[in-house]
């Protein structure tokens, strides 16, 4: 027996009321406008683990970066990309792993594991 319904995972996520289309709308953080909402997923991670690579998508957009081994990048501070002068190299990303089934087996600034 095959029986469809809601992942409660994103039903807590939708819960969380974070401004996702803002986060979206900011490519690379070029506008920083993903600190706050960058900070929350940090706190929020567990509800992120088990959701399949489309869902990170739905909610955080196409990754700045998607590493050769599948896993997705964002940018939370505006960083090089952005085409400003004499910005910190060392700029914040949040990374998302995937396990082999391609769900969110890890999520962190990068550095923090």
């Amino acid at each position: 027996m095959f029986i469809l319904g809601c992942n409660n995972t994103t039903k807590e996520i939708d819960r969380l009321n974070l401004n996702f289309e803002k986060w979206k709308n900011d490519s690379f953080s070029c506008k920083n406008e993903r600190c706050d909402i960058g900070d929350s997923i940090i706190k929020y991670k567990r509800k992120f683990i088990g959701l399949d690579s489309l869902e990170v998508v739905g909610y955080l957009g196409k990754p700045d970066v998607r590493y050769s081994d599948g896993d997705y990048s964002y940018y939370i501070a505006p960083n090089y990309h952005c085409g400003i002068a004499n910005i910190d190299s060392g700029a914040v990303i949040i990374v998302v792993e995937f396990n082999w089934l391609h769900r969110v087996c890890s999520i962190g600034k990068a550095g923090e594991w």
